[in-house]
């Protein structure tokens, strides 16, 4: 019986081996993604350390191309400040990472050029190059106010994360405006959208959003139970859109719009008037 089954049992084993072979192979060449966005920018933000390299003072003046700074008038003395607020302008240092690996960090600031509203938001790169400081470039979508740094692909080059939210659908209110990933690459010494390189981090928020879904609609049971029911479809309509969206933005169209027909039934048909499928 024992030489029975050896063949058997040398076959499984071959056929263990194989895929584990693929397994590692495929896992070694693609991104696993094993948080989403939110909780990226959730843990950069709590890890994040101060900046001792740089002077928001010194980065302001050079942005504004000041010969000298008036310390005393402006009171921006101080190397240890983390924003200041110049009339309606604000400008933040945001984090200090070293993003090319090439062992010098850069400065990466918040302006917030609206005096405290939700437009208009942007970040800047900026890198000491022979004792100077010089923009390596900008990112962000204007409503944008977080950021993480991570090497997706562990090529040794950090990339940037962070959301475009949109903020502007008809039929979605603000506070369930869909957000999209929006991943910047530092290629040929300049910054580059490269959201599209990862895939895994869109599908990732494909099923945040389907569990935020589920959260909503539970939430809409419970209060219709109290209150009746809620003809108001803003926040599965800005849901939805986010879900169809993600999938517009993989390349796979198709796929969004029928998903959208599964998993959104009581807005499909109005997301379809006015998009096309």
């Amino acid at each position: 019986m024992i030489k029975a089954k050896m063949p058997i049992l040398k076959f499984k084993l071959l056929l263990f081996l194989l895929t584990a072979g693929y397994f590692l192979a495929f896992s070694s060449s693609s991104v696993l993604a094993a948080d989403s966005v939110s909780e990226m920018l959730s843990k950069d933000e709590k890890n994040r350390e101060p900046c001792k390299e740089f002077s928001l003072t010194e980065l302001n003046a050079v942005m504004n191309r000041i010969g000298s700074v008036d310390h005393k008038n402006w009171q921006l003395q101080y190397k240890d400040k983390t924003s200041i607020i110049i009339e309606e302008y604000e400008l933040q240092l945001y984090a200090c990472v070293d993003l090319d690996n090439d062992g010098m960090t850069e400065a990466v600031l918040l302006h917030n050029t609206t005096g405290g509203m939700h437009c208009c938001k942007y970040f800047s790169v900026h890198k000491i190059k022979n004792g100077k400081i010089e923009l390596l470039g900008t990112f962000g979508s204007e409503r944008a106010n977080r950021a993480a740094f991570r090497d997706l692909n562990k090529d040794g080059i950090k990339e940037i994360i962070t959301f475009e939210i949109l903020d502007y659908l008809e039929g979605v209110d603000r506070a369930h405006s869909a957000e999209l990933p929006l991943i910047f690459c530092y290629r040929d010494n300049k910054l580059v959208k490269c959201t599209k390189s990862f895939p895994e981090i869109i599908k990732k928020e494909i099923d945040e959003t389907l569990k935020q879904r589920e959260k909503l609609l539970q939430y809409r049971a419970e209060m219709g139970k109290k209150y009746g029911p809620n003809t108001d479809m803003s926040d599965i309509k800005g849901n939805a859109l986010q879900f169809l969206f993600l999938y517009d933005r993989m390349g796979k169209k198709k796929e969004g719009w029928q998903g959208l027909k599964k998993y959104y039934p009581q807005v499909y048909k109005q997301i379809k008037k006015e998009y096309g499928e």
